[in-house]
């Protein structure tokens, strides 16, 4: 038997006690759904305190990452490295985000903006964790490891909010059209509502995109960035100097002439054909010199190829810190901007909610005023 069959066989046999206990026993379940929530949301207060320590010791271990004494690649630890430089700014925002957090917020506002938080930084930290993580798995392992524990916990206290909140929906549900209607209206003040947050969610967007911008514009106007400006371009033209020198070198040598002098040496001509084929590609591939033994055999001269191919190589590799800082700015201005375009969507569907909400209360108006029509008659 249905709750509310139940509760029109009470009225019909017009025990005033039982109907009663029977909306106080209403009124307790809804006190339980709040006691709940209530929990709940402690529990993920909890879970945010216990955390940023946490995330605030492994940041530091990661600010003392040192990687000069590895016997990789240079090329891949310059790669790790810029790659962690991101993945601690991104780090940095997250703690930054977590602590700013509005701890008196509803219980759903406040696991949204969690959600929204975390999504954010994984979003943007996913893939530059992954190259990162090529050198440094150990700090980062432990990083990955909070994070993955904290999933765990908050996925169990969504899980409960999404039955608690079934549960509050099923006891709605069997409310009378007066009810149903008083809900409506508390529903489309929470579409207000949310819409509002989406608003000043959107406008803290805002805000940050000009922070971002301020400080983007402010590192390109300042002496650093000219100084390093200046070292680039110096850099530039000391790679295209050495550049030259190599090519001036290979127009010198006479590619042409010198294979078919060594066309009878197979080892020899095979080296000048690789030369002339792709003298880039030969110089790094020509690990022993051979190139510049034939040419001192063959016209007297010297010149060490590899040696200044690897200048041209580190310097071309190197990475230049404010450029990089820059390309942070720019990184996390478009990403906000992509934050701003999915609020925007989210408002229009709160919106077209509001509307459907809208069109039900008429008809339920409708209805009501005909049936007191029905009664009055």
């Amino acid at each position: 038997m249905r709750i509310f069959d139940f509760l029109k066989r009470i009225l019909k046999e017009g025990s005033k006690e039982t109907e009663v206990k029977i909306e106080i026993s209403l009124e307790e379940l809804k006190r339980e759904f709040q006691n709940k929530s209530d929990e709940l949301k402690n529990r993920a207060k909890n879970l945010i305190f216990e955390i940023i320590p946490l995330l605030e010791k492994s940041l530091d271990e990661l600010k003392l990452v040192n990687l000069e004494n590895r016997r990789e690649n240079e090329q891949l630890k310059e790669i790790v490295k810029e790659n962690l430089q991101q993945y601690i700014f991104y780090l940095e925002k997250l703690l930054n985000n977590l602590k700013e957090l509005d701890q008196k917020a509803d219980i759903e506002i406040y696991l949204v903006k969690i959600n929204t938080i975390f999504n954010n930084f994984t979003k943007n930290s996913a893939k530059i964790y992954q190259r990162a993580n090529i050198l440094i798995g150990k700090q980062l392992g432990n990083v990955k490891t909070i994070l993955s524990n904290f999933s765990q916990e908050y996925n169990l206290i969504i899980k409960e909010n999404q039955e608690n909140n079934l549960k509050k929906y099923e006891l709605v549900k069997k409310e009378d059209k007066q009810n149903k209607l008083s809900n409506i209206e508390k529903i489309e003040e929470q579409i207000k509502q949310k819409i509002l947050d989406l608003n000043k969610e959107k406008e803290m967007e805002e805000k940050e995109i000009l922070k971002n911008t301020e400080e983007k514009t402010k590192l390109l106007n300042s002496q650093e960035y000219k100084k390093e400006l200046e070292e680039k371009r110096q850099t530039d033209r000391e790679i295209e100097k050495l550049e030259k020198e190599i090519t001036r070198f290979i127009d010198k040598v006479n590619l042409k002439e010198l294979s078919k002098k060594y066309h009878d040496d197979e080892k020899k001509h095979k080296i000048i054909q690789n030369y002339r084929e792709n003298y880039r590609r030969a110089i790094e591939e020509d690990k022993e010199k051979e190139f510049e033994k034939i040419i001192k055999e063959s016209m007297n001269l010297e010149i060490n190829l590899p040696e200044i191919n690897e200048k041209i190589l580190r310097l071309k590799k190197y990475v230049w810190p404010i450029e990089m800082k820059l390309k942070i700015f720019e990184q996390e201005i478009q990403n906000i901007k992509k934050r701003m375009e999915e609020i925007d969507e989210t408002k229009k569907d709160e919106e077209k909610k509001l509307e459907r909400f809208n069109l039900e209360k008429e008809e339920m108006n409708k209805s009501q005023f005909k049936l007191i029509n029905k009664v009055n008659n």
